[in-house]
């Protein structure tokens, strides 16, 4: 049986969690002190760290500085707030972390724990719940979806809510993404708005130039106030989403550009 470590303090969702994980799992438990979970890790060697964060305050930022300086090999699912994503998420950009929003569904956290450690059983489980086809099954190409972000988090987060549906293609700046496009030629782009470098603005010039308004982009900003808002419209996209995104918002704006 694999080994968590449930890194967090008390709460109605640490219970929660700790309930929904138990019974997979081996869990162990520790509290939301860097020095703690060091040595709780040191000890335990988990298969993965799973941090509850019911609020931001309750999670000293330098645990993730000990996580991804001391123990960079072991997964992580951060369980958090949409509101606390934007101050921690400097902290997690890594394809080692998964994201999973409050309030959230056991079958979710159990899910992301497969994706994290058992690939193999995750897929299963989808291979499961997928229509059985007596014959050969009808062809049915799928959509390809480019994802644009420099957050490695977001990429990671997208792309599991549009496996399965759609074909998802990533780049984490705006000159990948030209290359992507170059040889893939998705079917939409969903574009950060404010990368460094070449930004959402930028890279959607080059993108017009390239092949004109034959693939459609919408952007993903984290931004809500309304001269952003104006500034991202200005640039006549498909749409915006604000981030950190949900996945029936992505998947409803796909179905409408993708549709037209």
């Amino acid at each position: 049986m694999k080994n968590v470590l449930l890194v967090g303090e008390f709460s109605e969702v640490y219970r929660s969690v700790s309930e929904a994980i138990s019974g997979e799992y081996q869990v162990q438990f520790c509290p939301a002190v860097a020095e703690n979970v060091h040595g709780m890790v040191k000890l335990a060697k988990p298969d993965l760290i799973v941090i509850c964060m019911p609020g931001y305050e309750a999670v000293n930022p330098d645990i993730f500085t000990t996580l991804n300086k001391k123990w960079a090999a072991i997964p992580v699912l951060l369980i958090c707030t949409r509101e606390n994503y934007e101050q921690v998420k400097s902290h997690c950009d890594d394809l080692r972390y998964e994201l999973c929003f409050i309030p959230i569904k056991k079958q979710e956290i159990l899910e992301a724990c497969f994706s994290l450690v058992e690939p193999d059983r995750a897929q299963k489980k989808k291979e499961e719940t997928q229509t059985v086809w007596y014959g050969n099954p009808p062809a049915k190409s799928k959509k390809k979806v480019l994802v644009v972000d420099d957050a490695a988090i977001v990429l990671r987060n997208v792309k599991a809510m549009l496996d399965g549906k759609y074909e998802v293609l990533l780049a984490k700046s705006g000159e990948k993404a030209l290359e992507v496009i170059a040889d893939q030629m998705p079917d939409v782009v969903l574009l950060d708005y404010s990368m460094p470098g070449m930004d959402g603005k930028e890279t959607l010039k080059k993108i017009r130039e390239m092949v004109g308004y034959a693939i459609p982009v919408i952007f993903l900003t984290g931004a809500k106030d309304r001269h952003t808002i104006v500034a991202v419209l200005a640039e006549k996209p498909a749409g915006y989403i604000l981030k950190p995104p949900d996945k029936d918002e992505i998947m409803k704006r796909l179905e409408q550009v993708i549709g037209k």
